[in-house]
């Protein structure tokens, strides 16, 4: 008797657990532990999310199978080496697949540091199209709040598509409705035929007209930040006469996210001593633990 009546239960829950698992609400459960943007769609949630595009001005990404040293927030390979600032140091076997081409301008496209820097640029661009498409969703958000966060995340989009330009020359540039299409699969790629320095200068243009000049913190982008990246592009696309008034404005009247004024410090050295970062004669620099 007990036999059957265990076997009669087991039979019944086994039942009951199909005709749970068959039924619509289990098709439409979300995963747990995973946040999406229904979740983070609140102040705090795309403050965090800012954080996170922030977090790509160090171009790592722990997902990226090599990540070399070289597509590192300092651009020391492109930029100094590559501009003859710098030489590899180190012994000749030391990474000098990824450096001494670039030092002898002999690059390729196996060059692993290429494809670092690529993968990590957009994947800050989609970030900060996240940011800014959530930011677009939240309907509690005074206006001055919106504007900082939509300032930070426009002026790291143009960042990200600024060294793009510069390292690849062809990089395509990708907004939140270009970012919409390739979610949804409408397009697979974004062309890169057209030239991206007008709409950088549009995301850096917003970015010094609508920042505040000063932050909460010493790593995030207030007005002069965004003043001095503006003045630079400006410079890169020819437009002299604007990047003079802007950059004059920077050099007159800027100040750091805490406030304090731009200045050169007393001692040239103390720019390169670690335990004196952050000083008043930094601009825009990468903040880490």
């Amino acid at each position: 008797m007990l036999f059957k009546i265990s076997r009669a239960f087991v039979v019944a829950g086994v039942a009951a657990v199909i005709l749970f698992a068959c039924g619509k609400s289990f098709l439409d459960t979300s995963p747990r532990g995973v946040l999406d943007e229904e979740t983070l769609s609140d102040v705090k949630g795309l403050n965090n999310l800012l954080i996170g595009a922030y977090a790509l001005l160090d171009n790592y990404d722990q997902a990226i199978e090599f990540n070399q040293f070289g597509a590192s927030a300092s651009n020391a390979l492109f930029g100094d080496i590559g501009g003859t600032v710098a030489n590899k140091g180190s012994a000749l076997g030391d990474q000098c697949d990824i450096y001494c081409p670039v030092e002898r301008h002999e690059v390729t496209a196996l060059n692993k540091a290429l494809n670092d820097q690529w993968r990590v640029l957009y994947e800050g661009i989609k970030r900060t199209n996240q940011v800014l498409r959530i930011s677009a969703r939240i309907t509690d958000m005074d206006d001055a709040t919106r504007k900082n966060n939509d300032g930070q995340a426009r002026f790291l989009r143009g960042w990200y598509h600024f060294t793009g330009r510069i390292v690849f020359k062809k990089f395509s540039y990708i907004d939140v409705a270009d970012d919409d299409k390739i979610i949804s699969g409408e397009i697979v790629a974004v062309p890169n035929e057209d030239e991206i320095f007008p709409r950088i200068v549009e995301d850096a243009k917003f970015a010094w007209e609508n920042l505040p000049e000063a932050q909460e913190a010493r790593g995030r982008i207030n007005k002069w930040v965004a003043g001095a990246f503006y003045g630079k592009v400006l410079l890169y696309t020819g437009d002299y006469a604007t990047a003079r008034t802007v950059l004059n404005d920077v050099v007159d009247n800027g100040k750091t996210p805490l406030g304090e004024k731009f200045d050169l410090v007393p001692n040239y050295g103390d720019n390169f001593d670690v335990s004196r970062e952050n000083s008043v004669e930094s601009v825009f620099a990468f903040q880490a633990s």
